[in-house]
């Protein structure tokens, strides 16, 4: 591992600044309402069950919102009530249509969040067998059975989303996240290389960044998996960082965030009084430490180099405080 990467994991670096992209998403994003209109059996006709379940389906973000809310405006009694009623609500409809997909997938989301993970598994199984062809269903199943260690499977149903949704950015960012979390596990198994998983990883995190072009969460996710390759293109990179910069849409945290990984990336391609340069201009308070640590690490690099000692390539092993 090179010095700035050691200096840049050590100081939190990519942490801090994974963070400051995720303006409003959580870690891993939800699908979009769109890909629910793939459950509907009859899109035409409008049923008593198809008004239960919209009137259901309102009242699950509603309940979500609330419960995600500050915990001190959040009361768990109206929490526990509301869920109670929503689930009755969603056996009713099953135990009246068993084949209503839909609400087997809604149910599993909701028991999904509020920490009932075999049930949820069960829903979410239940609508696999009426529908196999819903990404959002596959995507919950493979995390399933990623966390019982099953990768094989959990690839299987990760690749699958991305197949029934390819313009659907979420699927391709969790299909990388996935391969990332659990890259210990997929390499015992033997199912892929490290060289095969290491491009797999990259590819998904790009092609999530080229469908989302608005999301600055996946742009910043895009240009730090340059740091979890063996042998990055840094030319590529810098020029990641380069667009991002000119983005018109970035907060001051942000702005200055990415000017920490235009250093990083220069440092990387020895071009350490640019490095400097970009660095010297960080002036966040949240970021002060960072930028000092990562100045110290190109001035190094630089003495290392000048004194004929010679640099290795940033590990795609980041310390565990930089995860």
């Amino acid at each position: 591992m090179s010095r700035l990467a050691q200096i840049s994991a050590l100081a939190g670096l990519v942490t801090v600044l994974g963070f400051i992209g995720c303006s409003s998403s959580s870690a891993e994003p939800e699908a979009s309402d769109a890909t629910m209109s793939q459950a509907s059996e009859n899109d035409n006709a409008i049923t008593l069950y198809d008004r239960r379940i919209a009137r259901a389906a309102a009242d699950y973000r509603s309940l979500v919102a609330y419960a995600q809310q500050p915990e001190e405006r959040v009361d768990e009694g109206t929490v526990a009530r509301r869920f109670h009623q929503l689930a009755a609500e969603f056996q009713s409809i099953l135990g009246e249509n068993p084949k209503q997909v839909e609400a087997h997938i809604l149910y599993g989301k909701l028991l999904d969040f509020f920490g009932d993970r075999d049930g949820a598994k069960e829903q979410f199984a239940s609508a696999l067998h009426l529908n196999p062809d819903i990404a959002v269903v596959n995507q919950y199943m493979g995390t399933y059975h990623a966390e019982e260690g099953d990768f094989a499977q959990a690839l299987a149903y990760y690749l699958r989303a991305t197949e029934l949704a390819p313009k659907e950015a979420v699927y391709f960012y969790s299909l990388g996240e996935l391969l990332y979390t659990y890259r210990p596990g997929i390499l015992e198994a033997g199912i892929l290389s490290a060289d095969q998983l290491d491009v797999e990883m990259f590819e998904a995190f790009r092609r999530a960044a080229q469908l989302a072009p608005e999301r600055l969460d996946l742009q910043f996710r895009y240009g730090e998996s340059f740091y979890d390759r063996p042998d990055p293109d840094w030319e590529a990179a810098l020029a990641h960082w380069k667009r991002m910069q000119d983005r018109n849409d970035l907060t001051p945290l942000q702005s200055d965030a990415i000017r920490l990984h235009r250093a990083r990336v220069l440092g990387e391609l020895h071009r350490y009084q640019e490095a400097r340069d970009a660095a010297n201009l960080v002036v966040q308070e949240g970021l002060i430490q960072s930028r000092d640590n990562l100045i110290e690490a190109i001035n190094d690099a630089e003495a290392r180099e000048q004194n004929g000692g010679e640099d290795t390539p940033a590990s795609n092993e980041p310390a565990e405080e930089a995860k």
